[in-house]
């Protein structure tokens, strides 16, 4: 007698089998899903806290080393998901001003970044005078997808930036031998035809009472075929007599124009700021003239608003800054110079190097 056995009901366990079939790639595909969802909420799920780390406390930036690396920044972020899709943000602002005006010096998706001398004096010459160490605050901003930002620890960076200055070939250069510095013409403070052809123009102080010069054109050397005189009729020409100035020593801005042959001279007796950012009484605020009389500066208070910078009380001569402008360059008849957050401030004017002129206005608090 065979063992008793269940009987195999085709009918009943087919369309069984054929539902589970049809349902499991359902149930695996439902739960792909829902991992896919669940590992989008981790990738979005902003850490607790960013630290930042620097690769150095205090850097020096040189022209000369342009393409090299200046600092290194990396970050750390603790909580939240392993991977977390963000934007970074990394600011600086003058040290203990909170950030509450702070220049980006880059957006990245990865936490590193290594800045060129370049690219970071480009962006701190925004906050700081040339040539002058300076404090500066630091501080990434991370940007997540669910809306959160996570802002991290504060490093400090002593920073000192330079200004990039332009060369000049021996057609856009006329040197400025005289009385004042014992008609030497190497070394002669210049005139330069930096923008127009043909119009030279410079800052000069001369340091004596009764100043006579020569204009030497192209050359480091005395040429007959290449040194200008005085001929009258303010016009420059050769065999003539020594260019003198009438209103005695101090600091003059000279003018030449060879497609006219017309030369011409300003003395200046005062440069200040005047515009909106200006407040109290006071319509314009003075500079105090260096000792070397081809800079002037100001610590002053500036409202939110815009100044130009005008010499001698009047818009003759004024300087403002156009946005298409390098950093710190200022412009002639240029548009005011904004000021976006009240405070106190440097502000430097620097006319030494003929083609170079260069201003800073720098936030103290």
């Amino acid at each position: 007698m065979r063992p008793h056995s269940q009987s195999f009901n085709a009918s009943v366990i087919l369309p069984r089998l054929l539902t589970m079939g049809l349902l499991c790639p359902l149930f695996f595909s439902c739960q792909k899903e829902m991992a896919g969802k669940l590992n989008a909420s981790a990738q979005a799920q902003a850490p607790k806290s960013i630290d930042l780390k620097i690769s150095e406390s205090r850097v020096v930036l040189l022209a000369g080393n342009e393409t090299h690396s200046a600092i290194s920044m990396y970050w750390d972020t603790t909580g939240g998901s392993l991977m977390r899709p963000a934007k970074f943000i990394v600011q600086a602002a003058v040290r203990g001003t909170g950030f509450d005006a702070p220049v980006t010096l880059g957006t990245f998706t990865i936490p590193a970044v290594t800045f060129s001398v370049k690219a970071l004096n480009e962006q701190m010459r925004l906050l700081f005078e040339p040539g002058k160490a300076s404090m500066a605050d630091i501080r990434i901003v991370g940007e997540y997808p669910d809306n959160t930002t996570v802002i991290s620890n504060v490093m400090a960076l002593e920073v000192t930036t330079y200004q990039p200055t332009r060369t000049f070939g021996p057609e856009q250069i006329f040197r400025i031998p005289g009385n004042y510095q014992s008609w030497k013409v190497p070394g002669a403070p210049q005139l330069i035809s930096a923008n127009e052809a043909g119009v030279y123009e410079g800052y000069i102080r001369f340091n004596c009472q009764y100043p006579q010069f020569l204009m030497v054109k192209g050359v480091n050397a005395w040429d007959p075929l290449a040194t200008y005189t005085d001929i009258g009729g303010s016009k420059i020409g050769f065999n003539g007599n020594f260019f003198c100035l009438p209103k005695g020593g101090g600091t003059y801005r000279l003018k030449v124009n060879t497609n006219t042959n017309i030369w011409s001279y300003t003395k200046i007796e005062s440069w200040a700021l005047a515009g909106s950012a200006v407040s109290g009484k006071e319509s314009t605020i003075q500079l105090k003239e260096e000792e070397d009389g081809l800079s002037w500066r100001v610590t002053t208070f500036l409202q939110r608003g815009s100044f130009r910078i005008r010499a001698n009380d009047t818009d003759a001569i004024s300087f403002g800054h156009n946005a298409e402008a390098t950093v710190g360059v200022p412009d002639y008849d240029g548009a005011e110079i904004k000021v976006d957050k009240a405070g106190t401030y440097n502000v430097v004017l620097d006319l030494d190097d003929a083609g170079n002129y260069m201003y800073a206005v720098q936030r103290i608090n």
